[in-house]
């Protein structure tokens, strides 16, 4: 092969390469083109917002301040014998849930020596008023005597003294007569109060002796509760109070740790005038009347739930639990969905809802439920409304 053949097949590769090349070009800026125009085409896309689930508050007209406490008898007592002797008769009621009328009997003591002691007082007083009767008429004769000088001065001071010592003798014999008459009446054990028993410790027969527990019973009246409110719950129920003219009704209901089932109706009685420097609370104690009647069901010592009726300055509104950040704001929607913060101030917590005070009327607001990784004022989010959610959630 010459040299001209080989220039001409180099030629030629040459050609080939730069038309090659020529045609990538063409092919990779007719792409970008067609990729342009294509983007032109498309609809621009829309910028995203988050996502949140808007709730409306609910004003609340009313509201009770709800706390647990114990429904303590007004009194619990240990019965115990004022004397010694054995047991001669027992009322058959005397067991755990049996109950009396006040006065009644419980139990009875041997009397018979009481009985005895009671007839020896009673003659020691008889003679003691007849030895004061001698030393009256003796005290009367010598004074007589003394007057027209038939006796000497010291005979007459002689039958004073013996006259006020007659009298001493008649008190202290009457004295033992009252203590005589009431260790006999000791022997009859009664109710003090109408009563129900939770636990007997006697039996025929058997010896009691002063200071020793034979019952333990309590009274079936009124029960109190003894509250500890905190000084902002304590104020608006004083305030309600303030505004009633009768004492204030308060339900008392079962709590998850009753052991009954119902509810009664009592009334505040009174309120402390200290808070207590442990628990910081404001003592409150609630009556509630004919707890323990037969019929009511309830249970002494029994740990229930009262909600006294209260008053708080502002507006009131409730929300789903969740709605109210940091403890002291909502966020609110504006009119372009950005967010807006409301101060508020929780006052009460149900097992769903917050209850809050606002200064802000918040009836026709738009509050956000869901919590965002970052929120703040101004920020634009998508809203969606609870009913809505919950029915996306259905479907």
């Amino acid at each position: 092969m010459d040299l001209t053949q080989e220039d001409s097949s180099g030629m030629r590769w040459v050609v080939i390469a730069l038309g090659a090349l020529g045609l990538g070009l063409l092919i990779y800026f007719g792409a970008g083109v067609v990729a342009k125009a294509r983007d032109n085409a498309r609809p621009p896309r829309e910028e995203s917002f988050p996502l949140v689930e808007t709730v409306s508050a609910r004003p609340v007209e009313t509201l009770s301040v709800v706390e647990e406490g114990f429904l303590r008898p007004k009194a619990e007592v240990d019965v115990m014998p004022e004397v010694s002797g054995k047991v001669v008769e027992v009322s058959p009621k005397l067991e755990p849930g049996g109950r009396f009328a006040k006065g009644e009997l419980l139990f009875r003591i041997d009397p018979r020596t009481f009985e005895a002691d009671l007839e020896r007082a009673a003659a020691d007083l008889e003679a003691a008023k007849a030895e004061l009767a001698r030393a009256e008429a003796e005290a009367a004769r010598q004074k007589r005597l003394e007057e027209i000088g038939a006796t000497a001065t010291s005979r007459r001071q002689q039958a004073d003294a013996a006259l006020a010592s007659a009298r001493a003798r008649v008190g202290q014999a009457g004295a033992a007569l009252t203590v005589a008459r009431k260790r006999l009446e000791d022997t009859r054990v009664t109710a003090p109060f109408d009563a129900s028993v939770i636990s007997e410790n006697v039996a025929l027969g058997r010896l009691v002796q002063p200071g020793m527990a034979a019952a333990t019973i309590f009274d079936t009246g009124a029960a109190e509760i003894l509250l500890g409110l905190l000084p902002r719950d304590a104020e608006a129920v004083r305030r309600a109070a303030s505004n009633s003219d009768r004492p204030l009704d308060v339900i008392v209901k079962p709590s998850r740790a009753s052991a009954s089932n119902v509810t009664l109706t009592g009334r505040v009685k009174r309120f402390g005038q200290s808070v207590d420097r442990q628990s910081r609370t404001v003592p409150v104690v609630i009556e509630v009347p004919d707890a323990f009647a037969s019929d009511s069901g309830a249970f002494a010592n029994d740990f229930v739930t009262v909600e006294i009726p209260a008053e708080i300055s502002g507006q009131l509104f409730a929300a789903p639990l969740g709605t109210v950040r940091e403890e002291r704001f909502v966020w609110a929607l504006d009119e372009e969905d950005r967010l807006r913060m409301v101060p508020v101030t929780p006052v009460q917590r149900t097992d769903t809802d917050v209850i809050f005070r606002t200064a802000t009327d918040l009836r026709d607001e738009r509050i956000v439920l869901t919590a965002l990784t970052e929120e703040a004022e101004g920020l634009k989010v998508t809203p969606v409304s609870r009913s809505a959610s919950l029915q996306e959630t259905m479907q």
